[in-house]
């Protein structure tokens, strides 16, 4: 009956101390968020000579995509070259600038300078306010 109280007895110490330890190990790392390019090589684009670019990296089968693209095809501000990278056709570029997660929209000035950037879903009218005060100053 004793050996039987102190096997008990173990046990439950030992499962004190693995819950205590558990308890200390570290928390899984963070997974990284998505990133967006800091700068682009102009001549990559269609209209290089643009003082200013928006590009959209984008996928057909992304639904939040097709409504930032909404957004970005309705920006009419003179000098602004707009252009719209659909994964499949584009996916060099893709790659190249390291896109992993869409849409990711850049507006980049005529150094290829990222100067705003977005991934995922932009609110309604953040995207033409920021252009209008970049292209401005």
């Amino acid at each position: 009956m004793s050996q039987l109280l102190l096997a008990t007895g173990l046990a439950l110490g030992a499962l004190a101390i693995a819950a205590v330890l558990q308890r200390r190990k570290p928390a899984a790392p963070m997974q990284g968020s998505f990133v967006a390019p800091t700068q682009l090589d102009r001549q990559d684009f269609a209209y290089p000579e643009a003082p200013w670019l928006i590009a959209e990296f984008m996928a057909d089968t992304c639904l939040v995509c097709d409504e930032v693209w909404q957004q970005v095809d309705a920006i009419d501000q003179g000098g602004v070259a707009i252009e719209k990278l659909e994964l499949n056709e584009a996916k060099l570029l893709h790659d190249r600038y390291r896109i992993d997660g869409v849409p990711t929209t850049v507006l980049a000035d005529s150094n290829g300078v990222v100067r705003a950037s977005w991934v995922g879903p932009i609110r309604p009218g953040e995207l033409a306010d920021t252009v209008r005060t970049l292209v401005a100053s």
